[in-house]
């Protein structure tokens, strides 16, 4: 059973019960002993039960991408949203947070020339014109100009010879700065703090003053000195969410560590701790409510017999299914971030460690042949006929009908990089790899 919103309630819907014959009591305390025995905190459920009934409610009553049921895609769903409030950027809610990240992500890409054909095309038929987009709410009121802030900070420092600010600076350039301190210190620097940063030379979240604020006290000088060492090393071998890279030096994973134990008895200060999340020796407060949200998710599908993960794209992540072994690949030939790997395959780094060992020889033979264009021909070739495919791959030969759409050459291509692509699925299932793929639920 799935549950449908009507197009005019989406924002507002609250739904009948969870599950079919189910109230909402009886299906949570399915959920929590199933989360219970997964692991999770009691905690996870305190006064946030009917919240998570409701996150759990939405993603049930999805597609991909959090798409409500009722459109065919991200587009008509924007078509929606436009023609009852505007060119606007959706609030960030459970419900709108798909289609609010759907307009982010484009309009990055039409700021930057670089809307592709089909979102163009797609956005004409449904008339909606980016030109005339407006992001007005952020979820901390009224947006302020970055660019506006940055030479007003300039100024600043122009005339005081510091980034600290006092009494008499303006309201904006105050106001700018008490809401990005308050981001740094509860979830870290976002892709916008490091931006700004970056446009402020000898500049730092950590040591930027309020007025009237003490200085950071001498006793922390080399904390924030290892902080820094830290984040240089990570330029090369990051950190992700609390998992530190066993390529690390060992000096630098041992301080790593000590500040894990030192934030949890309440020893650091709130910008050490967001200075921590940042490197991602800790994980964002977002990423563990994340994980929370998938592990009930998982328990609430299990009850109800829904099975989607393939809608998903779990298995298209998995390492050990031929379509994530040739996502690995994909990544790998093309030389993705390490943190990007890490997220789209929810994998660690010391487990990322060894698969890239295992992966050496491949990437080494497969490089000639791991084209884009032929690692997505090989992906769709499988995805017609799996079974057929698994017993063809294996002995190096492609399909009969695959060949009739490109060169014998490029067929034998093909054919070699498919039975490759076998051969690295066999060898991550060998190796156990564990992919945390529970985080992809949301």
């Amino acid at each position: 059973m799935r549950i449908t919103h009507s197009p005019s309630s989406l924002a507002s819907h609250t739904g009948p019960v969870l599950f079919s014959g189910q109230s909402h009591a009886t299906a949570l305390t399915g959920i929590a002993a199933n989360a219970a025995a997964a692991g999770l905190p009691a905690t996870v459920f305190s006064g946030a039960k009917q919240n998570l009934v409701k996150q759990v409610q939405h993603a049930l009553a999805t597609k991909a991408q959090g798409i409500p049921a009722e459109f065919a895609d991200a587009w008509e769903w924007a078509a929606h949203w436009t023609q009852h409030h505007g060119v606007t950027l959706p609030p960030d809610t459970n419900e709108l947070r798909s289609l609010r990240n759907f307009f982010c992500y484009q309009m990055s890409m039409f700021k930057k020339n670089k809307l592709s054909a089909k979102s163009a095309a797609k956005f004409a038929k449904h008339g909606i014109d980016l030109a005339r987009y407006k992001a007005p709410a952020t979820g901390s009121g009224k947006r302020l100009d970055d660019e506006a802030c940055l030479q007003h900070l300039k100024a600043h420092y122009a005339e005081h010879g510091t980034y600290d600010l006092h009494g008499g600076c303006t309201a904006l350039l105050l106001t700018w700065q008490i809401r990005l301190l308050k981001t740094y210190c509860a979830s870290g620097q976002s892709a916008r703090m490091r931006a700004i940063a970056a446009a402020l030379p000898g500049f730092s979240f950590g040591s930027w003053l309020k007025p009237g604020e003490a200085p950071i006290p001498s006793s922390e000088y080399g904390w924030w000195a290892m902080a820094r060492e830290f984040r240089v090393a990570a330029k090369t071998k990051p950190a992700f969410r609390g998992k530190v890279d066993p390529a690390m030096s060992v000096k630098l994973r041992t301080w790593a560590s000590e500040q894990l134990a030192l934030q949890k008895q309440g020893l650091l200060s709130a910008r050490q701790a967001g200075e921590l999340r940042s490197l991602q020796i800790t994980a964002r407060p977002s990423y563990r409510r994340s994980q929370a949200k998938a592990a009930l998710l998982a328990s609430a599908r299990a009850q109800n017999s829904l099975d989607d993960l393939e809608l998903r794209g779990k298995c298209q992540r998995d390492v050990t299914t031929f379509l994530g072994a040739a996502l690995l690949v994909t990544m790998m030939r093309h030389g993705a971030a390490s943190t990007n790997i890490y997220r789209k395959l929810c994998v660690y780094p010391a487990q990322y460690a060894r698969m890239a060992a295992a992966m050496e020889p491949f990437i080494e033979r497969l490089d000639a042949m791991a084209t884009k264009s032929n690692l997505t021909r090989v992906r769709a070739i499988y995805r017609e006929d799996p079974d057929l495919c698994e017993s063809m791959f294996k002995v190096g030969k492609l399909p009969v009908n695959a060949y009739a759409e490109q060169t014998a050459d490029q067929g034998a291509r093909i054919a070699l990089l498919a039975q490759g692509i076998l051969e690295v699925r066999d060898t991550m299932r060998r190796m156990n790899v564990r992919q945390d793929l529970r985080a992809q639920a949301f």
